[in-house]
């Protein structure tokens, strides 16, 4: 189980009102069916956030599946399946007077090699789909990453 508190603050943003506190709760499984090489990870979790601006807050449910291959002791690759489904508070806008709510699927490939003993390097491709009531942020296609991790 898992409980997370956040605070998010977003005073450089152009827009106003998308500071939040953020609460989710949790619960992740982690399975290990053959050996060390392979890892099932499941999980769901619940998210509020409550914005400056109640079109800005949310309740979100989240589904996520992951598989991870440890290559060696310095590579591993993943195929990750994920679900969002999030509701916000109040209208959109005065142009779209009504609460926006989302479906979002995702799934993607990754690659991560480590690189030193805190950074890793990574490479991901995918698609991701989001079904949106509001036509701005329904949109759906194939999705590339590439990247640095760093461990503290």
């Amino acid at each position: 189980t898992r409980t997370e508190f956040s605070s998010y603050d977003f005073d450089r943003a152009d827009l106003q009102g998308l500071d939040s506190q953020r609460v989710r709760v949790g619960v992740e499984q982690f399975f290990r069916p053959m050996d060390e090489a392979l890892v099932v990870r499941l999980s769901a979790y619940f998210e509020q956030a409550d914005a400056d601006e109640d079109r800005f807050s949310f309740d979100e449910t989240r589904l996520r599946g992951e598989v991870i291959w440890n290559i060696d002791d310095a590579s591993a690759a993943a195929l990750v399946a994920d679900y969002r489904d999030r509701d916000y508070d109040a209208a959109f806008s005065t142009q779209e007077p009504f609460a926006r709510t989302d479906e979002r699927f995702e799934i993607e490939a990754r690659y991560e090699r480590k690189l030193t003993e805190r950074v890793n390097a990574f490479v991901a491709a995918g698609y991701l789909d989001n079904s949106s009531n509001i036509q701005a942020r329904d949109y759906d296609g194939a999705t590339f990453r590439a990247g640095f991790s760093l461990s503290l």
